[in-house]
């Protein structure tokens, strides 16, 4: 299992008042404090996105040994708003961050879609694609996969998730499955099963720890199970998204994800086959993310 360590695990601290840690500090820190050796940086984090920065970043990082994976993007507008104008501003203002990643090494982006309240309408579904087939344009120039994760708004549902990277049709276009975000009236397990196929990057979300050091909200070994399952080969990326000490909950985050690797923690699956994603004729590769034949032909490859 290969785990990393998402940026917004620690955002308090990278925002305190006296002595914040500074993206400059985070590959050391997950390196020294959690022997975590690939990390996910976070767009409001980043000091600026100037050459010199991002070069000295990047250095910093090739020195201790961590590998920098993605940007995740925030505030940076809606995809699904109806104003064009205003929806133009969010691609350009997301857009903004994929050299940015190209710079710094990172393989993959995350842009938030949104779109709260206009989930069921088919208009906003139409500006959201548009806005991604864009950006998946963009992202093929720099050499960067753009991801959407399942969040609030049109990316709630992993329907609309699939809809939208089957729709633009594009191997620079993923999914980031985050593994406990998902609305109450959606079967968190089913949607990670539909999910996988087309995962890119995962986010092993968790808030809370009972005394045995088990997530009592998210069954972390059964999400492994079907992770296994589906022959996702990518990063783990570990989200602490709870009250009280981030260092504490990172450390007990991936504690859970080892005890469930050496088989401490297990999951008694039932016999079934897993759920089949949609079929779209396109092979599904170790990571388990769908490819076209463009992008291997470019020679294009995941690490596994």
């Amino acid at each position: 299992m290969k785990i990393s360590l998402a940026g917004q695990s620690l955002h308090r601290r990278f925002r305190l008042a006296d002595h914040p840690l500074t993206l400059l500090d985070f590959p050391r820190f997950a390196r020294a404090e959690f022997g975590i050796n690939a990390i996910e940086l976070n767009s409001p984090f980043f000091a600026s996105r100037d050459r010199r920065y991002l070069t000295e970043l990047d250095n910093v990082a090739v020195g201790e040994g961590v590998d920098l994976l993605s940007v995740s993007v925030d505030g940076m507008g809606d995809l699904c708003e109806p104003d064009r104008e205003a929806r133009s501003k969010a691609i350009e203002e997301n857009a903004a961050w994929l050299p940015v990643a190209a710079h710094l090494g990172c393989k993959t982006v995350r842009v938030n879609s949104i779109g709260v309240g206009h989930e069921q309408e088919e208009e906003a579904m139409t500006w959201c694609i548009d806005s991604y087939f864009e950006l998946a344009e963009r992202g093929a120039k720099e050499g960067v996969i753009v991801l959407i994760e399942n969040q609030a708004g049109i990316a709630a549902n992993p329907d609309r998730i699939i809809r939208i990277i089957e729709t633009v049709d594009n191997p620079w276009i993923g999914a980031l499955v985050d593994l406990a975000e998902f609305p109450s009236e959606i079967d968190r397990y089913e949607a990670i099963e539909q999910l996988l196929p087309y995962a890119n990057a995962l986010h092993a979300r968790m808030r809370a720890f009972d005394d045995q050091g088990l997530e009592p909200t998210l069954d972390v070994a059964r999400c492994l199970h079907l992770v296994e399952r589906a022959k996702y080969g990518g990063y783990i990326g570990i989200l602490f998204d709870g009250e009280g000490d981030e260092r504490e909950g990172v450390r007990k985050a991936k504690e859970l994800l080892e005890k469930c690797e050496r088989g401490e923690v297990k999951y008694d699956a039932p016999a079934r086959p897993i759920q089949a994603a949609k079929k779209t004729g396109k092979k599904i590769t170790a990571t388990g993310k769908k490819i076209s034949d463009g992008l291997k032909k470019i020679g294009f490859r995941f690490e596994v």
